[in-house]
């Protein structure tokens, strides 16, 4: 299952397009949506010199975002992501750490120019009975700047990730790891089914009916095909009987990462 951080950015970006264009929001989406079900804080600030200490609160919780942005004349939203400047560890195998995994941006976009937001997760040190450890900062760190987005081709990316997903379940299977094999492999029949949606643990990560389904598709069998964590993940693998196995591990985990990337923001930002 994809990390809660890049989990909150999609639900954050697909809800806040919902309602930009005026439909309504469930009643229940914040705090109850399973995007923030372990954070105490989701609030969003304007930098002042750059300092998180100057930092002045713009909304303190999402739905007071998505008015501040309708009324600030924002037309939609946007995710954009950047691999890390230093690749020495490849950005997969860093991607179950907070703030590890590259760098992601939501675009808000205004016509002329866009808005970027970037998060900061941060542990909370007061103590909660429903386990809601997590502060969250969303910093307006750019204003009134060109867009960066690119638009991604969902069919060739889509076509990608099932080559990929065959190529790395194979992988898997040859090397004994069956339990990854599997979830390559229901991952990329994902991308063929009449319900996405179906056993993701996330089931309201985006507004379904404001996607379709191939879109959906796309979608859930890239989150599905998130394997990049800590302990336990397939980036725990490093038992290859040779430095060929391990080569062409890296690679496909790579392209994998890459991938996923690619289809989230194919998806999300075609709304």
């Amino acid at each position: 299952m994809i990390t809660g951080t890049v989990s909150q950015l999609i639900t954050l970006t697909s809800f806040g397009n919902h309602d930009l264009n005026n439909a309504q929001l469930p009643a229940t989406f914040y705090p109850a949506n399973q995007a923030f079900q372990f954070c105490n804080i989701v609030d969003f600030r304007k930098l002042s010199n750059s300092s998180d200490t100057e930092a002045t609160i713009l909304a303190a919780n999402p739905i007071e975002w998505y008015k501040y942005l309708k009324e600030s004349g924002c037309n939609a939203l946007r995710l954009a992501y950047n691999y890390s400047e230093n690749q020495a560890v490849q950005d997969y195998r860093t991607a179950g750490l907070v703030g590890g995994g590259g760098t992601w941006l939501i675009e808000a976009d205004y016509g002329d120019y866009s808005n970027y937001w970037g998060r900061r997760w941060s542990m909370n040190t007061q103590k909660t009975s429903d386990n809601r450890i997590w502060n969250v900062n969303y910093m307006r760190i750019a204003e009134e700047e060109n867009s960066i987005y690119l638009e991604i081709d969902r069919q060739q990316t889509r076509t990608k990730l099932s080559k990929a997903l065959t190529e790395i379940a194979s992988f898997a299977f040859m090397n004994n790891e069956q339990q990854w094999g599997k979830i390559f492999e229901q991952a990329k029949d994902t991308l063929e089914s009449a319900t996405p949606e179906k056993g993701y643990a996330h089931r309201n990560l985006i507004p379904l009916p404001d996607y379709s389904l191939p879109d959906q598709q796309l979608l859930f069998s890239a989150v599905k095909s998130w394997v990049f964590g800590n302990q336990d993940s397939w980036n725990d693998l490093n038992n290859f009987d040779n430095e060929e196995d391990e080569q062409r591990y890296d690679e496909l985990s790579a392209e994998l990462y890459a991938l996923i990337n690619a289809a989230i923001m194919a998806v999300i930002n075609n709304y």
